[in-house]
């Protein structure tokens, strides 16, 4: 399995997709320091940075998981190459978890860097201020990251279902915008949120920001956050997406190995 990866990571460090979609996930860390303007990049604080960075931030996992996850899994479906590497002496469960454990590493490896990297940036040149408190973000991310968990294993066993890189990655795409709708639907207008229901509802829910006052400090008036989540929220936002992740996973092997290799 190992020469698999190394094999299929090869390729995906070439492959154009790859760059496309760092590309466009550095664009989306960008739009928070768009907004201030360059005037205002001065006044930008780490963590005014990552308050901003949470209404974006739920579109990442798309850009990783809809392009680099769904072009790692199906790429290889239309061709000969997996029938090689079995010709070669490697299980379907090699060929598969080869596969699997790639997109993961990538997906949410590449989510990481781009989340933090920027955050860390603006952090290092104007600090991280008084405007909320670091680790009240630390698990809004740490939702965000495991949420992306889920919304990479689903869109392998999308794209697995279909066999086919792009048409895997618009589906999830679209399914995972629909799957939004209802919850912002009833989380305006009666109120109700339906925690870790589906792979978008905690990192959607994550962006919403609430419970602020204004203080002042220095002579100045600044908007202070409060941010902060509940243990048992955070518990089942880190347990529910890895046994759903399992789940998905299971599912996507059982149909690789049942479906004849073309």
């Amino acid at each position: 399995m190992i020469n698999i990866i190394k094999a299929v990571n090869y390729q995906i460090k070439r492959d154009i997709t790859t760059y496309i979609a760092i590309g466009g996930g550095l664009l989306i860390a960008l739009l928070p320091i768009l907004e201030y303007g360059v005037d205002g990049l001065k006044e930008l604080n780490g963590g005014m940075y990552a308050m901003s960075y949470l209404s974006v931030m739920m579109f990442i996992p798309y850009v990783m998981s809809c392009l680099i996850g769904a072009c790692i899994i199906g790429k290889d479906m239309g061709d000969k190459t997996i029938n090689y590497e079995i010709l070669a002496g490697h299980s379907r469960m090699d060929a598969f978890l080869a596969r699997v454990i790639l997109a993961f590493v990538w997906d949410i490896g590449l989510c990481i860097l781009v989340s933090a990297l920027p955050i860390g940036v603006v952090t290092l040149v104007n600090g991280w201020g008084n405007n909320v408190a670091f680790a009240d973000m630390a698990a809004r991310y740490i939702v965000n990251i495991t949420s992306a968990f889920r919304i990479n294993a689903f869109v392998i066993l999308i794209t697995m279902i279909v066999r086919h890189p792009a048409a895997g990655g618009f589906i999830s795409y679209g399914v995972l915008n629909a799957s939004m709708l209802p919850l912002l639907v009833l989380s305006e207008t009666m109120d109700i949120k339906l925690y870790h229901s589906v792979a978008m509802a905690d990192i959607l829910y994550m962006s919403f920001i609430s419970n602020m006052r204004q203080i002042v400090e220095n002579g100045e008036k600044i908007t202070v956050y409060d941010m902060a989540i509940s243990n048992s929220f955070l518990i089942g936002a880190i347990i529910v997406p890895i046994v759903v992740s399992v789940v998905y996973v299971v599912l996507a092997c059982m149909i690789f190995k049942k479906r004849d290799l073309k």
